[in-house]
């Protein structure tokens, strides 16, 4: 962290929630810093990286492509926001894509260093995996309001049905 704005946007970060001071140090001492350009990407949705990235400054929108080809933006991203986290609790290809809408600074976390700093400091990683968790079922809550209002709205009861079915695999077949 080189200056005291972005100390603290990451101490006000989700990720590092109820993590002590020396915790925190001790993770953002693992972290690296990288900057991306308005309009860079900074994640590929299908890309399969195992990272973990804070936003320190500038936003970001999250963007999905579409079957029609178009990309919509999901949502956008400020500092202090947590992205990347789906891909770094299980690895897998990135489900959207995180584009720089300004300048943009990152911290970012791998896997293996991640799992170093849990050797060092289990309780604090602990917690750390805690607040990714956090994070997911926020969003998951968010999108889960979004589609039945969705629903609500637009949506013949064929559709409803077909989206009750597909919930019913997502909810009961879980598969890791």
């Amino acid at each position: 962290m080189s200056d005291f704005k972005s100390e603290l946007i990451v101490e006000n970060c989700p990720l590092f929630r109820d993590l002590d001071r020396s915790a925190i140090l001790a993770l953002t001492g693992l972290m690296h810093s990288a900057a991306f350009d308005e309009g860079n990407t900074i994640l590929q949705e299908g890309g399969v990286s195992q990272g973990l990235f804070v936003l320190v400054k500038g936003t970001c929108a999250v963007e999905k492509h579409t079957k029609k080809g178009g990309h919509p933006t999901l949502a956008m991203l400020e500092p202090g926001n947590v992205f990347g986290e789906m891909s770094f609790v299980k690895p897998a290809p990135h489900s959207a894509t995180i584009v720089a809408q300004s300048e943009v600074h990152v911290l970012s976390i791998t896997e293996g260093e991640f799992l170093a700093f849990a050797k060092a400091h289990p309780t604090a990683a602990v917690l750390a995996m805690r607040n990714i968790a956090a994070v997911a079922v926020q969003r998951l809550r968010q999108m889960d309001e979004w589609v039945g209002e969705l629903l609500d709205r637009t949506c013949s009861d064929n559709h409803k049905a077909e989206w009750q079915e597909f919930r019913a695999k997502l909810f009961n077949h879980w598969q890791f």
